[in-house]
């Protein structure tokens, strides 16, 4: 459980002075641990954590901007892919398929 609400979701750096707008989203990786953190404790947890998190991905606010078009996480792959790709890369790889077994 413990490895699984770690790598399936993130902590997202932002400014100190956005943080009071973000209500604590960067810190969204504690409550996949335990729902029962309450919103004003994530940051407290966060920093007594310390190398808890180690395994947590990291990005910031731009790799948030860039990542917007995906929505899927390969595990296999260990990377994020957009649903476009992951579409397109099912059915070529899927045609390739078919052709080999004629």
């Amino acid at each position: 459980r413990f490895e699984n609400g770690m790598t399936g979701s993130s902590c997202l750096v932002v400014p100190t002075w956005l943080k009071w707008f973000t209500a604590g989203i960067e810190y969204h990786h504690i409550h996949h641990l335990n729902t029962r953190v309450p919103l004003y404790r994530l940051r407290q947890c966060h920093e007594e954590g310390g190398a808890l998190w180690e395994g947590v991905p990291t990005f910031t606010l731009w790799d948030a901007a860039v990542r917007l078009p995906y929505s899927l996480r390969d595990d296999d792959r260990l990377e994020f892919l957009s649903v476009y790709d992951h579409v397109f890369i099912d059915k070529v790889l899927a045609k390739e398929k078919a052709e080999k077994l004629q």
